[in-house]
């Protein structure tokens, strides 16, 4: 199974984005961004919210005991975020 991280990269070049577009698009340092994909830094949900609403796209955050899952949308293609 993907990590959060490797997952978050994934949303990222789905959306034909490169770390220093994404960051500027959802308003996040660019070391963030990275932080993120490579496991240094775990994601808040308000994070999640503003990648969603600086994108145009739908979050769906559902979460367990064990793991959080985090579903982004646009249109039709679907990219899930794992931690």
């Amino acid at each position: 199974m993907k990590g959060f991280g490797e997952r978050f990269k994934e949303v990222r070049i789905d959306l034909g984005l490169n770390k220093k577009e994404f960051a500027k698009m959802v308003e996040m340092a660019p070391s963030s961004v990275t932080r993120y994909e490579n496991g240094e830094m775990d994601i808040t949900v308000n994070a999640v919210k503003k990648i969603a609403e600086k994108l145009g796209i739908s979050a769906c955050i559902k979460s367990s005991n064990e793991a959080v899952f985090i579903r982004f949308q646009r249109g039709n293609s679907e990219s899930g975020i794992i931690p």
